[in-house]
């Protein structure tokens, strides 16, 4: 799936730094993949081509059996400090528990999951940052979890839904506790 953060405008947005008068705050990125080879280069890719620049992906693999660690382990020399893979001797945990574990690797203030057959728009970081900036002026001291839209892709990128929000009928204005939890308004891949 492609994922997409949507600008209110067409006019480019505030980077973070010119919102806050500081550098940009560090975004680390979690993932974790198992047999994810087929499209993992071009989340990677994706990720390389972000607008926003202070970001570090945080990856565990769950034993593989594919070339998911070589690509990693290749974009890991590629982008140095951007890409840490995690190598815990855990073997194979299940997606829920390997994420766990990559959260345990995460220390910086914002955070967002990204799964290995995503395809990141290049802004995505930036207008989400810009976003949640804003919404922290106004919200001091109050923990925020922002979610986006996504476009549905097939597996070669081919447009299915600009949004999967009409796609699956989901309102994401109904953000009550029950409907979060039940009802799967926040997919993990958009926070």
């Amino acid at each position: 799936m492609r994922d997409s953060t949507r600008a209110e405008n067409s006019r480019r947005s505030l980077s973070p730094s010119e919102i806050d008068g500081e550098s940009e705050p560090l975004v680390e990125i979690l993932m974790s993949t198992h047999n994810g080879a087929k499209h993992l280069e071009a989340q990677l890719d994706s990720l390389v081509a972000q607008t926003y620049h202070n970001w570090r992906l945080i990856v565990r693999d769950d034993m593989s059996s594919d070339k998911s660690v070589d690509i990693l382990g290749q974009y890991s020399r590629r982008c140095p400090g951007k890409v840490a893979l995690i190598t815990d001797g855990e073997g194979q945990l299940g997606a829920c528990q390997s994420f766990a574990r990559v959260m345990k690797h995460a220390n910086a203030n914002y955070m967002m999951f990204c799964d290995q057959d995503d395809v990141w728009l290049p802004q995505k970081i930036e207008l989400s940052m810009n976003q949640l900036l804003q919404v922290e002026k106004t919200n001091p001291g109050i923990p925020l979890l922002l979610f986006t839209d996504l476009t549905v892709v097939d597996e070669k990128l081919t447009l299915l839904s600009d949004s999967f929000w009409r796609y699956q009928r989901i309102d994401p204005r109904n953000t009550t506790p029950n409907s979060i939890v039940f009802d799967n308004v926040v997919t993990g891949c958009t926070t």
